[in-house]
């Protein structure tokens, strides 16, 4: 299972990195034109998206890891911005993803755009069950939090919908 788990998430990997290198290789085209503030709107979520990124990343520290399996390193974290979005590098890099395919200007782009969407949202639930795996139940405080979060979709990890306190 283990052999396979990782096959897969490396295959995911792979499907991202072509999915995002076609994003940015394929040459502008003018399929679509965008208003002048609309395109430096796009530059400015783009940045966001790459910094968004880079701070989820730093947060996750030793932890971080291309594959969508949990390293040994791996902690939940449910502080900073995981305490606010499950997945911040996904959604750092799909508002980058979007944004530059949108200024692109180049349907191919987007329709890359369209794919690299679904494949982070599959590569996300696939994770999850990993997570789930790798916080078992011996560690209820990481288990029950990893679950509401991921159960209720919340992005206050820490407060019930009535406010309580989840253990």
């Amino acid at each position: 299972m283990v052999g396979r788990d990782a096959r897969t998430a490396w295959l995911m990997v792979l499907g991202q990195v072509v999915l995002l290198g076609l994003i940015a290789a394929l040459p502008r085209r003018h399929d679509w034109t965008l208003p002048l503030g609309v395109a430096r709107a796009c530059i400015v979520v783009t940045v966001i998206g790459v910094l968004v990124m880079v701070v989820a990343a730093t947060e996750l520290g030793r932890g971080l890891t291309a594959a969508p399996l949990p390293n040994k390193h791996a902690q939940l974290r449910t502080a900073g911005l995981y305490r606010h979005v499950r997945h911040p590098i996904y959604t750092g890099l799909l508002l980058a993803g979007i944004a530059y395919s949108l200024r692109s200007g180049n349907g191919w782009a987007a329709g890359a755009c369209g794919l690299l969407i679904l494949l982070i949202n599959f590569k996300a639930r696939w994770e999850e069950r990993h997570l789930e795996r790798r916080f078992p139940s011996t560690s209820p405080t990481a288990a029950t939090l990893h679950a509401s979060y991921r159960r209720e979709g919340r992005r206050n990890s820490t407060k019930s919908r009535r406010g309580e306190l989840n253990p």
